[in-house]
């Protein structure tokens, strides 16, 4: 299939989940409804990141005897994916990719090459994929939170390996907020991002990410020609992508 647009779609942990700790089948739902929409109705082709394995995880079983917080997120990461992937399958309402890559797998030329050639594959023949980063076997992002953060990190290789035309993050919140509260509708290249910086007020208490990882990973992106796009899950993504619900726009260079 020929796509007119590739682009990676990432919802955090803070995104998929209530206030009361309970999934939001919901926005899932919906997810999955708005990336068929993009797909055979707009020719825009999707890849899913998507954290909340460890959570979905913790609230499905509880486990004891886990003193290590580490192993323990390991863990509730094995519960929780199964029961994350069967969210996304149902709400997509057809056949997914699960993509499960670790640090080591993306850094490494041989395996890297050979999970590019996957992805492109799948994305080619109108398959998503549904990526979330392999707590369960490699402890990396779990041990190094600044630098993969609640899958920032990840979609922000993943973007720059497959070369996609857009990344939009799916927050808890409408987009980029200045120091007042008012929301950014447009970020530059040339624009001040240690300026930008002192507006983020740390990460989430859930999630391991925050706006500040998003931050760089815009900066990031915006100086190798991808857009980025940051809007509240609880808009229809169609509507976000279009620009027809409030949102941040970090412009490409």
């Amino acid at each position: 299939m020929k796509f007119k647009q590739v682009q990676i779609v990432k919802i955090g942990t803070q995104a998929l989940f209530r206030e009361n700790d309970r999934i939001d089948i919901n926005k899932i739902n919906d997810l999955g409804h708005d990336v068929k929409v993009l797909r055979d109705h707009h020719g825009i082709m999707s890849i899913l990141v998507t954290s909340g394995a460890i959570s979905l995880g913790k609230m499905a079983q509880s486990l004891s005897g886990l003193d290590d917080h580490i192993l323990q997120a390991r863990a509730a990461a094995s519960i929780g994916q199964l029961h994350l992937m069967d969210l996304y399958k149902l709400s997509i309402g057809e056949e997914i990719a699960q993509i499960m890559p670790t640090h080591h797998s993306l850094l490494n030329e041989d395996n890297r090459l050979a999970f590019e050639k996957m992805m492109r594959m799948l994305v080619g023949n109108g398959v998503f994929p549904v990526v979330n980063y392999n707590d369960t076997v490699d402890d990396y992002e779990l041990q190094h939170i600044s630098n993969f953060a609640d899958n920032d990190k990840l979609t922000e290789t993943l973007a720059l390996m497959l070369k996609v035309d857009r990344v939009v993050i799916l927050s808890d919140v409408d987009g980029f907020m200045d120091g007042e509260g008012n929301l950014i509708e447009k970020i530059t290249f040339g624009d001040d991002f240690d300026k930008l910086r002192g507006y983020c007020d740390g990460k989430s208490n859930r999630g391991t990410g925050g706006m500040i990882s998003k931050l760089d990973v815009a900066n990031t992106l915006m100086k190798n020609g991808v857009e980025m796009i940051i809007g509240n899950s609880k808009y229809p993504l169609v509507e976000i992508v279009n620009g027809k619900r409030k949102r941040t726009v970090f412009q490409a260079n």
